[in-house]
């Protein structure tokens, strides 16, 4: 047992502990009270304390000066050992971009993976080349308080219509709702109107919570709307490829549509009932708001949603 646990550690604070090892290694009560930002008195009452709980003088004047004890140095001997892990401890934690290995967790839904996610590994294999990401997928909108403890994921990216109080939130893009349709259909911006949009088949994106309504189902809802839709599915991605083979339309991201023209027989209208904007934001919870990795993780995501055109 040593002699710190000896004289009940729980009579001092780490503060007076390293206070009175410098003191101890200084030899010199005027030399620590400089040297630790205190004042003189503090330092010889820091001193006193000690010398009371370990019934020793610690400190002795000498022939040559001051003078450890045969007790005052297995006490420094401890002190010093103890000293750097106290020192770890208070330290801010550190994180380099360039040096880490870390893997970071995120969940994303299917529209904030494809807008943010390819820009975002293309940021980090520049800036931090062996740092890992996993990404899983999420539903957009609600989650409530159990379900995001049990997920386990503590930075979430998507269109977030509720999340519990705690958690911090930041949007990060605003994305135009509009119309595909098929590439060769006989439709244009132009003749696109209320009475086709009602008459048409639609391909509507489904949750995996029959009570909870999409985005544009709780726009049109608002306008006594009700389309008519031929395929519910819960693949987010799929709905631009059913649309290109058949004669139904979407409601879709206008700038996820848009990347799907490239090799998808489709074609990007303006809607013709107002649905508003589709947002995508970015939240996280409080255990983590400090963390200098998820810190700088948030820093590039950020920047990824500036570079969108």
């Amino acid at each position: 047992m040593s002699i710190i646990q000896q004289a009940d550690i729980r009579r001092f604070d780490v503060g007076t502990l390293m206070l009175v090892r410098t003191i101890l290694s200084e030899g010199s009560i005027t030399a620590a009270a400089r040297i630790s930002g205190v004042s003189q008195p503090a330092a010889s009452n820091a001193l006193a304390r000690c010398r009371r709980a370990f019934a020793d003088a610690l400190l002795v004047r000498g022939p040559s000066g001051m003078a450890l004890t045969a007790r005052g140095r297995i006490l420094l001997e401890q002190l010093n050992d103890v000293a750097p892990r106290i020192e770890a401890m208070t330290r801010p934690p550190e994180f380099s971009p360039e040096a880490s290995t870390a893997m970071m967790a995120l969940g994303a839904s299917d529209h904030a993976s494809l807008l943010l996610i390819p820009r975002l590994t293309e940021r980090i294999s520049k800036t931090a080349p062996e740092v890992r990401l996993a990404v899983s997928l999420v539903q957009a909108g609600g989650s409530d308080p159990d379900r995001l403890e049990r997920a386990g994921v503590d930075l979430r990216l998507g269109w977030l219509q509720s999340l519990p109080q705690s958690w911090y939130t930041r949007k990060l893009i605003d994305d135009e709702i509009g119309i595909i349709v098929r590439a060769d259909a006989e439709v244009t911006a132009k003749t696109i109107d209320r009475a086709f949009f009602l008459s048409t088949r639609h391909v509507a994106l489904a949750t995996d919570r029959p009570y909870y309504q999409t985005l544009a189902d709780q726009a049109l809802a608002r306008q006594g709307i009700e389309r008519k839709v031929g395929v519910w599915i819960t693949n987010f991605s799929a709905i631009p490829l059913i649309v290109a083979q058949s004669d139904m339309i979407a409601f879709f991201p206008v700038s996820i549509a848009r990347m799907y023209q490239s090799f998808a027989n489709i074609k990007v209208l303006p809607s013709p009932v107002e649905v508003g904007s589709y947002n995508v934001s970015m939240a996280w919870h409080p255990r983590i708001h400090e963390d200098p990795g998820y810190k700088w993780l948030r820093s590039q995501l950020i920047a990824a949603a500036s570079d969108l055109p």
